[in-house]
């Protein structure tokens, strides 16, 4: 999916689009009735569409688990940490992190907070990183990080399912609905979720993405 697809711009461009209409009428630069009928219908059906995108992904996350927080502007990585330790699991509390990247190349898994904060805590992880990428991505990663497998895609995958499982049997979910990374550009426009799983919900998902057979 392309970022011009996502709940947010799409609701940005009927916001904006219906504006340029009104604008464009009452400035009188053209003047068909029909024409603005069609125009505000047209801007109407991206508007709900945005709706009913936000509704589904509500009703999704629902049907997983129970929904801790939406983060409207996350850092990969750092952010998922902060969220994590607000409802009481810190890093030391991580038994098995499941992680999907962009790209395996990109620079956050390795050289940001969050790649610091994994090499200081993360050698005792179950720790899995999917994404696209080769061998040379994969040996590099490797090299920086102890008990790290890595699944690789033959595409770049958008749409981020982020799990935890913690000492405690807790687990969770940090779901990124859009992350794309452009020239080691973060774009996220949606935000991102935590959400309490059940077991069932966790291994679930686990096989889902992560299974390496």
């Amino acid at each position: 999916m392309d970022k011009f697809f996502t709940k947010k711009y799409l609701s940005n461009i009927s916001f904006i689009g219906l504006g340029l209409i009104l604008m464009i009428f009452n400035l009188k630069i053209l003047e068909s009735k029909l024409l603005l009928a069609y125009s505000i219908l047209f801007i109407f059906i991206i508007g709900l569409t945005s709706l009913i995108l936000t509704i589904y992904e509500s009703y999704f996350l629902n049907s997983l688990g129970s929904i801790k927080l939406h983060i409207k502007k996350p850092t990969p990585g750092k952010s998922m940490f902060d969220a994590l330790e607000q409802n009481g699991v810190k890093n030391t509390n991580i038994l098995e992190l499941y992680m999907t990247t962009y790209d395996l190349k990109n620079k956050y898994n390795k050289d940001s907070e969050y790649g610091r904060l994994l090499k200081k805590n993360g050698k005792d992880y179950n720790f899995m990183i999917y994404g696209y990428g080769d061998k040379n991505d994969i040996n590099e990663l490797e090299g920086n990080f102890k008990k790290l497998k890595v699944k690789t895609s033959n595409k770049h995958i958008t749409e981020h399912f982020n799990l935890i499982k913690t000492t405690q049997n807790n687990y969770f979910l940090w779901y990124e609905p859009f992350h794309k990374s452009i020239d080691n550009k973060e774009i996220l426009p949606d935000g991102a979720y935590l959400v309490s799983l059940n077991d069932d919900k966790f291994n679930y998902l686990k096989n889902k993405y992560y299974n390496e057979s």
